[in-house]
């Protein structure tokens, strides 16, 4: 949220450019027309005043709750409390501008017999360089101290049924931008996010149920390129025109309508790709019902935007995982991984067209938005060729009983016609006979059958190691270790 209105205010200054000089009331004067094109023309939402060199900013979003008509403020919410956006803002020639902000934030709201929410910023820091030219921050630093969330739910006769409080000792940001070689802006962000905490108290049976969650550490990073900045700022200044109009019907609907239409199709297609990755440090949870931990969760993403020739990639990897829970019989606990992994792709797909069919063909002036014809020409369009590719990766599940990799790749179609490969193996079989066989007879007996089956059709390996190479072109053929598996 802080990002966003921080880009939004900045998008503003693009039509400045000269040198540094000393702020004027003139200028400011213009900095408050330009951000009313953004942020609307009510009273007391945007006030701009000069400060030696540089303009105060504040915006104030008290000033959009007025929007909300006082009949129904009063059916439904019994108050609602919120800090300005306060920022200091530097011409430093060349068409950049420097953006400071250093402050606590709040935002509290009640609604009738339904809940309480607060968000709560202990210092709020954020410094950035913007790029009238690139419609982006040049570069950025942010952080957040001291954030908490609290969100208290309650019944029609004022019983508090749930507390929820979520904090964060620190969040940091960080970010660069420069031109696309396509368009666009290409970016790189940071984030590091520490001493995360949830404690949940759900009243159940008129006792209080404690569940806490916690992590040391969450850090992203990701790299975008070819983000389309440009429309999205077009489309920002028609929907406050909209909203600020009074009265919609008065306006050239069908014009504006068109309009949206070619901002749309300038967006397409958002971004080029985005990659990013995640880590995880030190997750806990903590429960009357038991608990658990992990020690460590990393993940990939690789995607692109809506082009013709889509694709998907997400890799996941966990390590350390430990449940304990009087509920799970100790039998169990050989079978429980403790470490996962999973890289999964899928590409095949098309979601450029179906894009632009839905923009093409789109009217809010109807009661549908989208006909269902319309819905139904996507389909094919989505998938040109009937069929999407899912490969999976090397991926692995380890327990103390038994270690499962597994890997392959194929088509899936809309039909049920799919076909591809498949390969897994399993180490440890003796020890997983025997975490079943400590199992209740009742329970062991339905599991043996089974991995009895699977045992009599693997290929043996190296060191006890079992394989099943898998061929399958569905619904006609199903081959496990060559040995065809589907009535002829």
């Amino acid at each position: 949220m802080r990002l966003l209105t921080g880009t939004i205010i900045a998008l503003t200054l693009t039509a400045q450019s000269g040198l540094a000089a000393p702020a004027t009331q003139a200028e400011a004067d213009r900095l408050t027309d330009l951000f009313q094109t953004y942020l609307g023309e009510l009273p007391g939402a945007v006030t701009v005043t000069p400060q030696g060199k540089s303009y105060a900013l504040s915006v104030d979003p008290n000033a959009y709750v007025s929007l909300i008509p006082d009949d129904d403020i009063a059916d439904f919410l019994n108050s609602i409390e919120v800090d300005a956006f306060d920022m200091h803002l530097t011409d430093l020639g060349d068409g950049k501008w420097r953006v400071t902000e250093d402050e606590s934030w709040r935002l509290a709201f009640e609604i009738a017999d339904m809940m309480d929410f607060s968000v709560t910023m202990d210092r709020v820091v954020f410094d950035g360089i913007w790029d009238q030219d690139l419609l982006a921050f040049q570069s950025f630093t942010s952080s957040i101290d001291g954030l908490t969330t609290a969100n208290r739910m309650v019944g029609p006769d004022g019983e508090v049924m749930q507390d929820d409080v979520q904090s964060y000792a620190s969040i940091r940001y960080a970010g660069t931008s420069q031109r696309g070689a396509n368009g666009g802006v290409d970016a790189n962000y940071s984030s590091e996010v520490s001493g995360m905490r949830q404690t949940t108290l759900v009243q159940e049976f008129g006792e209080p149920i404690s569940i806490v969650i916690s992590a040391e550490k969450y850090a992203t990073d990701s790299t975008t390129t070819g983000f389309q900045i440009a429309p999205l700022l077009a489309m920002v200044a028609q929907g406050v025109e909209v909203i600020e109009s009074g009265d919609p019907t008065a306006l050239d609907l069908v014009g504006l309508q068109e309009d949206a239409r070619g901002h749309l199709r300038d967006f397409l297609p958002i971004f080029e790709n985005v990659e990013a990755t995640f880590d995880l440090d030190n997750l806990a949870v903590e429960s009357p019902f038991g608990g658990g931990s992990i020690d460590g969760m990393s993940g990939t993403i690789d995607v692109n935007g809506l082009v013709d020739e889509g694709k998907y990639n997400i890799a996941l990897a966990l390590s350390g995982l430990a449940v304990s829970s009087d509920a799970i019989p100790p039998f169990f606990e050989p079978l429980i991984p403790s470490d996962l992994s999973l890289d999964l792709r899928a590409n095949r797909f098309n979601l450029n067209a179906p894009a632009r069919t839905l923009i093409d063909n789109f009217d809010f002036l109807t009661a549908d938005v989208i006909d269902q014809m319309v819905l139904f020409q996507t389909i094919p369009q989505l998938l040109p060729t009937g069929l999407v590719g899912i490969d999976v990766g090397p991926s692995n599940v380890t327990a103390p009983a038994y270690t499962l990799d597994m890997e392959g790749g194929g088509t899936v179609g809309l039909t049920g016609m799919s076909q591809g490969t498949a390969r897994f193996s399993l180490e440890g079989i003796d020890r997983l006979i025997q975490a079943i066989n400590a199992m209740p007879p009742e329970m062991s007996g339905q599991a043996l059958g089974p991995l009895g089956l699977a045992q009599g059709l693997a290929r043996q390996g190296d060191a006890g190691a079992l394989f099943w190479d898998i061929e399958f072109n569905m619904p006609r053929s199903l081959k496990v270790n060559g040995n065809e598996m589907m009535p002829q």
